[in-house]
């Protein structure tokens, strides 16, 4: 996985979100403006108690997903869900149709498989879903440390099944070299903090206007729980700097 950077290199906001997020504070990352102009609410995937899957799902609203570094994703042997979609089009024709095609923010999507840990009972429970999210962080640490690779996705199936509650999101290969979601946000903020790169979010809605909360709101609600925003485009500037190529 990512090593952490030396800790003079980056600015003092990205270092104080990526610490916070590593001790298991929620954070709040706003994506870019002219992307999705969304803020998501983010805890460590390994410190997501259910209580605060409660809080993701309360003060969120949105979907409660788990982005995970492409590295264990890779090992473990997820796909992306369009790449699923198209490989069974031919038995399935609806699902060639189905297939995402010119995504009004970016170039594809990052899901994969939606998953349950194989001892929780109906998965969408707040207990079930920390169990299935703190696993995710615990086996994607375990796949890379694993003599053959080529294990990972038993071992992955030996824990998980899908469908399930928790979706999984994988981050783009050169991280946000390749790609400005919230995904590579996250797990690169995670690994800025030496942290496991899995961390679970939701996205911030608004029920009055029946969008998304936007940015101001967001930044008071940060302020209101004493929690930190961050701007994306400032966590993109500060990776470039710390990794100004892709690897």
């Amino acid at each position: 996985m990512t090593p952490a950077p030396p800790r003079g290199t980056l600015p003092e906001e990205v270092l104080a979100a990526a610490d916070a997020l590593a001790k298991g504070e929620p954070i709040l990352l706003f994506d870019e403006r002219g992307r999705e102009e969304e803020t998501d609410l983010f805890v460590l995937a390994e410190h997501c108690t259910p209580e605060k899957v409660h809080m993701l799902r309360r003060d969120g609203g949105g979907l409660v997903f788990v982005a995970m570094e492409r590295a264990p994703a890779d090992i473990l042997g997820l796909p992306f869900l369009h790449d699923v979609l198209d490989s069974a089009k031919e038995r399935f024709p609806v699902l060639g149709e189905t297939v995402p095609q010119g995504l009004p923010y970016d170039a594809r999507s990052s899901f994969s498989l939606w998953v349950n840990h194989r001892d929780t009972y109906t998965g969408i429970t707040d207990v079930d879903r920390s169990r299935t999210i703190t696993a995710l962080a615990e086996t994607a640490t375990d796949a890379m440390r694993l003599d053959d690779p080529r294990r990972g996705p038993v071992m992955f199936g030996e824990r998980f099944r899908s469908p399930g509650h928790v979706s999984i999101c994988v981050g783009h290969s050169q991280g946000l070299h390749g790609r400005h979601g919230h995904t590579e946000l996250a797990t690169a903020l995670a690994a800025i903090g030496g942290a496991t790169p899995v961390v679970a979010g939701c996205e911030m809605l608004d029920g009055t206007t029946g969008r998304a909360r936007n940015i101001s709101d967001a930044e008071k609600y940060a302020r209101s729980n004493g929690l930190l925003f961050l701007d994306g485009e400032t966590l993109i500037e500060a990776f470039r700097t710390w990794r100004p190529t892709a690897r």
